[in-house]
Order: structure tokens, then C-alpha cells, then sequence
């Protein structure tokens, strides 16, 4: 069982799925079908590249503050 501090829960209640959402899939269209031939290029273009977060760059993951 995982064991969490008090900051990376706080970190965790201000991100969580639906900010990763909200940065990574801001452009994506639902209505496509998911790539499962190429879900390796897939993962990539959406974690590495954030294809689809749209044009800010400013907009990053919560980091658990020290």
C-alpha cells in the first residue's frame, strides 16, 4: 500500500486525472478512434510532444511543493 505525504496529497486533490485532461487532451477530439495499432506513438505525442494541449506551454503538471 502506498503511503502519501500530506503535500503530495495536496498535490495530487489540485491535479489528479482531470487537470492531466485539461493539459494534455485541452485539443484532443474524443470522437476519434483510439489509436491501438500505435498506442506507443500515441503515448508519446501526448505525453512527450502534448500534441493536443493547445498553444500555451506554460500550462505543467502540479509538483509537490517543499
Amino acid at each position: 500500500m502506498a503511503k502519501f505525504t500530506s503535500q503530495e496529497v495536496t498535490a495530487l486533490q489540485e491535479g489528479g486525472n482531470q487537470r492531466a485532461r485539461e493539459i494534455y487532451f485541452k485539443e484532443w477530439d474524443a470522437r476519434n478512434s483510439f489509436p491501438d495499432s500505435r498506442l506507443r506513438d500515441f503515448i508519446k505525442h501526448v505525453y512527450v510532444d502534448r500534441r493536443f494541449t493547445g498553444d500555451s506551454t506554460s500550462d505543467k503538471p502540479p509538483k509537490v511543493k517543499t
